[in-house]
C-alpha cells in the first residue's frame, strides 16, 4: 500500500472520477422556499402552493440512494432554505448514515439549538452561511426581514459548538451602502470567508429580474479590492467553486479541447427541488437537463453528461489574452449572449479581475 499526501490522492480520485464519468459530487435544492425574501434570489419563490409540490423525504432519499450507486462521495444540501424542508434531518442522516460527506448552505435563521444537536452528532464537512447585513437596517434592506440577532447569535453559537463555519456574501446593489461594515463584520468571526460576485439570473418564475440588482464591473472591483483588505485570507467564490483538477486557471486545455473548466456536468450534477437533473443548479434548463422523476438518476447523468462534454468554448475564447486564467461558464454569459458566445460585459469583467489577481502575485 502506498502512502500519499491527502490533497494527491483528493486530486488523483477526481482525476479518475472524471476519466470514467463517475458522479462524486452531487448538489440537492430541497426546496425553493424560504423564510427571507432576498431581492437578488434566483430561486425562491413564494407561491404557497408549492409546498405541496415538494419532493418528500422518501423520493430525496431514493434519488440519493441512486446517486450513491453511481459513485456520489459527497453532496450539498441547499435550497431556497434547506432547512425549511419538513424532512431535512432526516434526509441529513440518512446521507452521513451511508458515509456521505455532507455540506450545507443555509442563511443561519434556523440554525438553533436544535440543528445544532443533530449536527453535534455527525457535523457536516462545511456550513456555508450566507451573511446579508450588519444590523437589522442593512439585513432588511437585503432580505426584507431584520434577522440580525437571530443570525449573530446562532452563527456564535456554531463557533462555540466547532462547527466548520464558513461565511459567504453576495453583494447586491442593495447591499452596497453597507459593504464595507459587512465586510469587517464578517472578519470579526475569523473563520473563511468567501465573495460571490456573480449574481445569478433568476428563474423566470420567481418574478425577479437581475438588471434590478446587478452590480457594475467598477462596483464589483471595488468590492473585491475592498474584501482583500478587510479579508486578506477571503476567497472569490464562483457559481460553481470546483474546477476540474486537471484543468485548473493556467490550463488551456479544457478551451482547446471544448470542455467546460468546471467539475459540473463532469464529476457532479444538481438536482433541483422538481427533480430536474442540470450539470449545476444555475445552469440553463434550456441547455441541459433531465427529469430523473421520469427516466430515473443513471439515465439522466448519462445524458448530462454526454451533452456537457459535447459543449464547446466560443470562438471568442480561442485568442483571449486572459483564456489561462478564465473559466467560460454558460451560466455566466448564457442570459446575456446568444448560445455558445460569450457576453462581453462579462469578458471586460474576467480581464480586470485577472489583472487583480495578477497584482496581489507580485505583490507577495
Amino acid at each position: 500500500m502506498r502512502n500519499i499526501p491527502y490533497r494527491a490522492f483528493e486530486r488523483e480520485f477526481l482525476e479518475n472520477a472524471m476519466k470514467h464519468a463517475i458522479p462524486v459530487n452531487a448538489m440537492f435544492e430541497l426546496t425553493p422556499l424560504c423564510n427571507l425574501d432576498c431581492k437578488m434570489c434566483y430561486v425562491h419563490l413564494q407561491d404557497p402552493s408549492v409546498k405541496n409540490r415538494l419532493l418528500s423525504g422518501d423520493q430525496w432519499t431514493s434519488i440519493m440512494d441512486r446517486a450513491f450507486d453511481l459513485g456520489m462521495f459527497s453532496a450539498l444540501l441547499t435550497g431556497g432554505e434547506a432547512l425549511t424542508h419538513p424532512d431535512f434531518f432526516r434526509i441529513y442522516h440518512h446521507l452521513t448514515d451511508r458515509g456521505i460527506c455532507v455540506s450545507l448552505k443555509s442563511n443561519g435563521i434556523l440554525l438553533n439549538d436544535e440543528a445544532l444537536d443533530h449536527f453535534r452528532k455527525v457535523p457536516p464537512t462545511t456550513l456555508d452561511v450566507s451573511i446579508y447585513g450588519c444590523d437589522d437596517e442593512s439585513c432588511r434592506a437585503v432580505t426584507g426581514r431584520g434577522i440580525f440577532e437571530t443570525v449573530d447569535r446562532n452563527l456564535r453559537a456554531a463557533l462555540d459548538a466547532d462547527m466548520p463555519l464558513r461565511l459567504m456574501i453576495t453583494p447586491s446593489s442593495h447591499m452596497l451602502p453597507w459593504i464595507e461594515k459587512i465586510l469587517r463584520y464578517a472578519a470579526s468571526f475569523g473563520v473563511e470567508t468567501r465573495v460571490n460576485v456573480y449574481l445569478a439570473e433568476p428563474y423566470n418564475n420567481t418574478g425577479r429580474k437581475k438588471e434590478d440588482f446587478d452590480l457594475t464591473a467598477d462596483q464589483v472591483m471595488e468590492i473585491l479590492r475592498m474584501a482583500g483588505k478587510i479579508l486578506p485570507d477571503a476567497g472569490q467564490a464562483g457559481m460553481d467553486d470546483d474546477e476540474a483538477p486537471e484543468e485548473k486557471a493556467g490550463s488551456v486545455s479544457a478551451i482547446d479541447r471544448g470542455f467546460l473548466r468546471c467539475a459540473a456536468g463532469r464529476t457532479r450534477f444538481a438536482v433541483s427541488w422538481e427533480g430536474i437533473m442540470t450539470p449545476c443548479l444555475q445552469f440553463p434548463k434550456e441547455m441541459i437537463s433531465e427529469n430523473v422523476l421520469e427516466h430515473g438518476v443513471a439515465e439522466a447523468w448519462k445524458n448530462v453528461h454526454a451533452r456537457t462534454i459535447a459543449l464547446c468554448a466560443p470562438a471568442e475564447c480561442a485568442d483571449c489574452d486572459i483564456r489561462e486564467e478564465c473559466v467560460w461558464c454558460p451560466v455566466k454569459h448564457g442570459h446575456a449572449a446568444p448560445e455558445g458566445r460569450c457576453d462581453p460585459r462579462m469578458c471586460e469583467l474576467e480581464k480586470r479581475m485577472a489583472d487583480l489577481w495578477r497584482e496581489k502575485e507580485n505583490a507577495h
